[in-house]
């Protein structure tokens, strides 16, 4: 196993930052510092790049008029993610035009619980609806 730090600069920021790579051969470490370096493919700093992935977040939440969530501060940040995370793998797997992607749809309203996405941040995609569903008819018979 052979190590390579590839230096790249961000378009973003104008930072100067390295990434690490390990490779199984010399000759494929090579590759990647010749990828990321000479042909400038490293141009986003991990910063930029996480920035940049959390205002995508915020807007197809907005997009879709996800409701706020309960919890304390860090909970929420953490769920948020985790819901966004899991409207994009259900919408990716089944498409908007599916029975799935429907059901989704129904449930996220009453999914307002950050616990309840950082309860359930490991299970797939499927599994976090058919558990949300769940919830949702035990939390119906309680209030009938």
């Amino acid at each position: 196993m052979s190590k390579v730090t590839a230096k790249g600069q961000c378009l973003k920021c104008g930072r100067t930052f390295e990434r690490v790579a390990y490779r199984r051969k010399r000759s494929e470490c090579d590759a990647f510092k010749e990828w990321g370096e000479e042909k400038k493919n490293l141009n986003v700093c991990s910063a930029c790049y996480r920035k940049e992935g959390d205002a995508m977040a915020q807007e197809r939440a907005s997009i879709q008029n996800l409701p706020e969530l309960n919890g304390t501060e860090k909970q929420v940040e953490w769920a948020k993610k985790i819901r966004n995370f899991f409207v994009v793998n259900i919408t990716n797997l089944y498409g908007k035009q599916s029975s799935m992607y429907e059901q989704m749809l129904e449930i996220l309203p009453y999914a307002v619980e950050a616990s309840v996405w950082i309860e359930y941040r490991n299970k797939s995609a499927t599994n976090i609806l058919v558990s949300l569903q769940r919830e949702r008819r035990k939390e119906r018979r309680r209030n009938s």
